[in-house]
C-alpha cells in the first residue's frame, strides 16, 4: 500500500523556512514569481503544488505543478518576463508530463486606476506523454477595477479580515503542434477561452499588510477548438477546480497545505479529461 509522505515534506520545508534570517530581499529575488501557472500570475495567486508518494516496493509517484518567472523589464503596471513551467502527475489514472518555457507580458492600456489589460505569452511546450512539441501562445484580456464595488481582479472588502477576490479573463489560445510521435496530432489549433475565479480569504488583520490564514477558492476554464487542423477534434473542453488552503509560513515564500477537487482537462498542459481529489503542499510568491 502506498504511503503518503506529505507530512514529512511539510515538516522539512517549514523547518528550513524558520531557520532562515529574514533579511532584506535581493534585487534578484524581488523579480521572481512562483505559482502553479504563469498565465495570470500577475493578478491572481495560484500556488504551486507538490506531492510525492514513496512506496516501499512500487515506483515513486509525483504531482508537481510549478511555474517560475523572472522579470526582465517592468514599470509600475507593465511587466515582461521569462517563464518556465513543469506539470507532472503520475498519481492519477491518466498521466501528465508537460514542460513549458517562453516569454510573457502584462500590459495595461491606460494609466487610470481602473483599466483594461492584456496578459500574453509565447512559449515552447513539450508533452512527454503524447511525445509532441508545440509553439503556443495565450492572449487573455481582462479589466482591473480599483475600488470595493463589483469588479474583476481587485480585492473586495479589502479593509476587513475576510475579503473576496474575483478574477475573469477572456481571449484566445494558439497552439501549433510541429512535431509529434503521432503525425496525425500535428497541426494548428485556435481555442477561444475564458477563465473565471473566486477566492475568499481570511487574514490575521485588516488591510494590505495582513497575512492569509485560510482561503477558499474555485476556478473554471472553458475553451473550444474553433480551428483545428489535427486529426483529433476537441470541441468544448473545461477544467473546474475548487478547494481550500491553510497557510503555515509566509517567508521567503507563502506555504500552505491544501485540498482540492479537480474535474476536466487542459490540452495545453497535457492534462487529460478526468476527475480527482488532491491533498498537496503549496507554495507561491506573488508580486509585492
Amino acid at each position: 500500500m502506498k504511503k503518503n509522505h506529505i507530512l514529512l515534506l511539510l515538516f522539512i520545508f517549514t523547518t528550513f523556512l524558520k531557520g532562515q534570517d529574514k533579511k532584506e530581499e535581493s534585487k534578484f529575488w524581488n523579480k521572481i514569481l512562483i505559482g502553479e501557472s504563469m498565465e495570470t500570475a500577475e493578478q491572481k495567486e495560484s500556488p504551486a503544488q507538490i506531492q510525492i508518494t514513496l512506496p516501499k516496493k512500487d515506483s515513486t509517484s509525483w504531482l508537481v505543478n510549478v511555474g517560475v518567472s523572472y522579470d526582465i523589464a517592468s514599470s509600475v503596471r507593465n511587466f515582461s518576463k521569462i517563464e518556465i513551467e513543469y506539470h507532472k502527475n503520475t498519481l492519477t489514472d491518466k498521466k501528465q508530463n508537460n514542460f513549458q518555457t517562453g516569454y510573457g507580458l502584462t500590459h495595461f492600456f491606460s494609466e487610470n486606476p481602473s483599466t483594461f489589460f492584456l496578459n500574453a505569452d509565447a512559449k515552447y511546450v513539450y508533452d512527454g506523454v503524447d511525445v509532441k512539441n508545440s509553439i503556443a501562445s495565450n492572449l487573455l484580456f481582462s479589466y482591473y477595477g480599483d475600488g470595493d464595488d463589483f469588479k474583476f481582479n481587485t480585492l473586495l472588502n479589502r479593509d476587513k479580515k475576510s475579503f473576496w477576490f474575483l478574477s475573469g479573463f477572456a481571449g484566445t489560445q494558439l497552439q501549433g503542434i510541429i512535431k509529434a510521435k503521432d503525425e496525425a496530432a500535428q497541426g494548428f489549433i485556435v481555442r477561444p477561452l475564458y477563465v473565471l475565479g473566486i477566492q475568499y480569504n481570511f487574514t490575521n488583520k485588516p488591510g494590505h499588510t495582513s497575512k492569509p490564514i485560510f482561503r477558499l477558492w474555485a476556478d473554471y476554464t472553458g475553451r473550444y477548438d474553433l480551428i483545428n487542423s489535427t486529426s483529433y477534434q476537441e470541441k468544448y473542453t473545461h477544467l473546474f477546480k475548487t478547494g481550500g488552503d491553510i497557510f503555515i509560513a509566509y517567508w521567503p515564500v507563502k506555504v500552505s497545505v491544501g485540498a482540492s477537487f479537480n474535474y476536466g482537462s487542459d490540452p495545453i498542459k497535457g492534462l487529460r479529461q478526468q476527475q480527482f481529489w488532491l491533498i498537496s503542499l503549496n507554495f507561491s510568491r506573488g508580486r509585492e
